[in-house]
Parts: C-alpha cells; sequence; structure tokens
C-alpha cells in the first residue's frame, strides 16, 4: 500500500473577509488525515480583515500558514504559496470556495 501523499492546498487571497473563514473550514472538513495536510494562505495585504479572520483560524488549526504577500497579484501569491509549502502534491483553491468534494482525496504525487 502506498503511503499517503502529504497535500499542500493552496489559497491566495487578498480582501475576502467575507469568504476566507468558510474557504478555511471546508478544506479542514474533509476527511484527508490532517497529519498529511498543510493550507499555506498568501494574504495580499488587502485592506479589510482577511489576515485576522484566517489568523484566528491559524491559531486553532496547525495546517493554516498565513504567508505575506507584499506584492498583491495572484502570480506573486501562488509562487509564494508553492515556495514555502512543503507538500508531495499542490492543489490550488480559491478564498471563495463553500464545499470541497471528495474527488480530491484521490490524489497521487
Amino acid at each position: 500500500m502506498e503511503p499517503t501523499p502529504f497535500v499542500s492546498v493552496v489559497i491566495p487571497c487578498r480582501n475576502a473577509a467575507q469568504h476566507i473563514g468558510r474557504a478555511l473550514e471546508s478544506v479542514l472538513a474533509n476527511d484527508y488525515p490532517r497529519d498529511r495536510l498543510e493550507v499555506p494562505v498568501t494574504e495580499g495585504r488587502g485592506s479589510n480583515e482577511t489576515w485576522a479572520i484566517a489568523e484566528r483560524l491559524a491559531a486553532r488549526h496547525s495546517q493554516i500558514r498565513i504567508i505575506d504577500n507584499p506584492g498583491r497579484r495572484l502570480a506573486v501569491a501562488l509562487n509564494l504559496a508553492v515556495r514555502n509549502a512543503t507538500g508531495d502534491v499542490f492543489l490550488r483553491a480559491d478564498s471563495s470556495i463553500s464545499r470541497v468534494g471528495a474527488a480530491w482525496r484521490r490524489v497521487s504525487p
């Protein structure tokens, strides 16, 4: 039996206070083993409470890591997330997702 790959679910965001909490909770609610999961969130220095919301969730869930994105652009956010992620497999999710299905559970490196 192959080992369960370590998965990085990368979420770039900026001014996503309305959605980021639901997005992170959705990723964490999946039945993927928590010890094989990380969620790097790259926040682009927006003007709302996105960072604070993600920070509160990160304090409760060690899988969430917040990464500052001073470049504020999506390409910069993705590069930062991938550079700082440690997964065998990388998945990208939008900050506005509200439900993560089970299909991604069948990932393989």
